[in-house]
């Protein structure tokens, strides 16, 4: 492979050098029962949390939701369109799942279209990734 290009993890389609995802590339955190579409950017991770200086975008949803940790967890999308989430590396009281597998603080995790991120004992997301090629 040529230097400065990289492939999809999904479609194996080239990804050029410079681009911060595959064209198109999109993650979705879908939140059923709380009615919240959280999307995940290139760049900066998206924080889950309820400190609302540390995570801005989730903290109001999560207010309430005793199980999540003020600084719960954050998903990031890496240049490749790959995504990953990280329990924060304090860890959390109440715990993160992946498809009911628990997360270790601090270890990144692969995340894969459809699969189920468990923040806590109540709250629940399904992982939603498009684009990117033809996958």
């Amino acid at each position: 492979m040529p230097s400065g290009t990289s492939h999809c993890p999904r479609c194996l389609a080239k990804v050029r050098s410079g681009r911060t995802a595959p064209s198109g590339a999109r993650a979705v955190l879908g939140f059923d029962t709380l009615a919240l579409s959280l999307p995940v950017l290139p760049g900066a991770p998206l924080r889950l949390g309820r400190d609302s200086d540390w995570a801005p975008a989730s903290a109001g949803a999560f207010r309430t939701q005793s199980t999540v940790s003020r600084r719960h967890a954050s998903v990031a999308m890496d240049p490749d369109g790959t995504v990953w989430v990280t329990e924060e590396s304090g860890g959390t009281m109440n715990g993160t799942w992946v498809n009911g597998g628990h997360l270790l603080p601090g270890e990144r995790h692969r995340l894969s279209h459809g699969d189920r991120l468990q923040l806590g004992r109540r709250v629940g997301c399904t992982v939603r990734i498009t684009g990117g090629g033809p996958c």
